[in-house]
């Protein structure tokens, strides 16, 4: 296969992917509301689902396509690798500034990448008062 038809191939199904990870994820937060959310908005929960599934389900997928996008991500970045190296050197060799914007970019680019290994999340009990009063509702009637 020539190499402009497989960069055309990787450059669609990569733009297939931004697009259903973004769809499925404005789906999951603004459709298929979580149990608690509906229960502020509404006082009640339904199990929603789009297409016979539920949010997890929809996460589940939106989670497997995040991870199809970053192997083309790699993938079109092996591909260009010369190319990236090239202008990256004709612009840093001539501004210095660039370069020590890139480290700081990079690195920047590489905390975001391990901090959901090294944070410890804290943990604190919510009581929600629409909840409670819900409950004490019932039980008075």
């Amino acid at each position: 296969m020539r190499k402009p038809t497989l960069n055309f191939i990787i450059n669609a199904l990569m733009l297939f992917c931004m697009s259903a990870v973004l769809g499925i994820g404005l789906l999951i937060k603004y459709t298929l509301i979580s149990g608690q959310e509906q229960l502020i908005k509404n006082g009640y929960k339904n199990k929603l689902s789009f297409l016979s599934m539920d949010r997890h389900e929809w996460s589940s997928i939106h989670y497997i396509i995040g991870y199809i996008l970053i192997g083309l991500l790699i993938l079109h970045i092996t591909l260009h690798l010369k190319a990236i190296k090239s202008v990256f050197k004709r612009l840093c060799y001539k501004k210095p500034v660039l370069k020590i914007f890139s480290i700081i970019f990079f690195t920047i680019c590489f905390l975001f990448l391990i901090l959901p290994f090294v944070v410890n999340p804290s943990s604190k009990n919510i009581i929600n008062q629409n909840k409670i009063e819900h409950i004490q509702s019932h039980r008075n009637h």
